[in-house]
């Protein structure tokens, strides 16, 4: 099992302060996150369709995050490139560490691994907000509102499937976890579409998902917190149900640390084995957060 870091970050001169926490689902940690002095990166990893192993790592998914997330701490404190080119400069490296490994290019989008990226970068007067896939920022303001980051668009895909799911477990009575093996060809269908006009974004070796990333931007003087998060952490809205809004979650990481919210989510889903009180695709996935403050300008 892999260690559940607890990490208080002192303050940077982006930020005031961090805490932030990372807990593995299962037995690897296909989520990776870093701290700079500027930016918050949050990267969740997928296993390609064909579940190839070719690095050395437990798993191409997890090499995958996390040695993007090394690059990318590696060169976006470098404000004059935008987020975009440098992803797209650190996913060239990785396609050329990948192919190495492999011995032959990997010709098929979905047999290569694959992850949700968020960044949130101060540039000047500016902080900048991009994603790409499902990770979400959650950005407080001073006057008390709260800016959501979220594509929605795989929560939708897989919720289409987790019906689906629940569906066939009432007509042959059984429970969701039994059922959950009867439906993975819609899940292999919905991969499919990874990185098509019709489908879902999100960045894989490619980089061909890295222009509909989405970018935002904020007056950093307004802005008094944010945190970033895989869809694992996110969940403790609308899964468990331990916030009633995206705002709550915010103003309960102003309040405690990751890793209490942290335990009452895996607490939860724990005594829920067979994904009867919250129908879901696995019994725990990676779960990740961030969460900063600013500086009053």
């Amino acid at each position: 099992m892999n260690p559940r870091p607890r990490h208080h970050t002192p303050s940077g001169q982006g930020w005031q302060a961090t805490a932030w926490a990372s807990r593995p689902g299962y037995q690897t940690n296909e989520d990776a996150a870093a701290v700079t002095d500027h930016a918050l990166i949050v990267v969740d990893g997928a296993t390609g369709l064909d579940k190839a192993h070719i690095t050395a790592w437990p798993s191409d998914a997890q090499w995958f995050s996390h040695r993007l997330v090394a690059l990318l701490r590696e060169q976006i404190e470098d404000v004059t490139t935008s987020i975009s080119d440098i992803l797209q400069h650190c996913l060239h490296v990785l396609h050329a560490e990948f192919t190495r490994t492999a011995g032959s290019p990997v010709t098929a989008t979905q047999a290569q691994p694959s992850a949700s990226v968020i960044i949130a970068r101060t540039r000047a007067t500016v902080l900048e907000i991009y994603s790409l896939g499902d990770c979400q920022a959650l950005i407080g303001h001073h006057d008390g509102s709260v800016n959501v980051c979220h594509d929605h668009t795989v929560e939708a895909l897989d919720n289409a499937v987790v019906d689906t799911m629940t569906a066939w477990a009432r007509k042959h009575h059984t429970t969701n976890k039994e059922a959950r093996p009867h439906i993975t060809d819609h899940l292999i269908r919905n991969r499919r579409l990874m990185n098509t006009p019709n489908g879902y974004w999100i960045a894989d070796l490619t980089g061909v998902g890295i222009p509909h990333g989405c970018l935002e931007t904020f007056d950093i003087a307004q802005v008094q917190d944010l945190a970033l998060m895989t869809d694992g952490f996110a969940a403790t809205e609308p899964l468990v149900h331990l916030f009633d809004t995206p705002t709550h979650l915010l103003h309960a990481l102003r309040t405690t640390s990751p890793e209490p919210i942290l335990d009452t989510l895996f607490a939860l889903l724990d005594a829920d084995p067979d994904y009867a009180t919250y129908p879901r695709l696995k019994h725990i996935d990676d779960s990740t957060v961030i969460y900063a403050t600013l500086p009053r300008r």
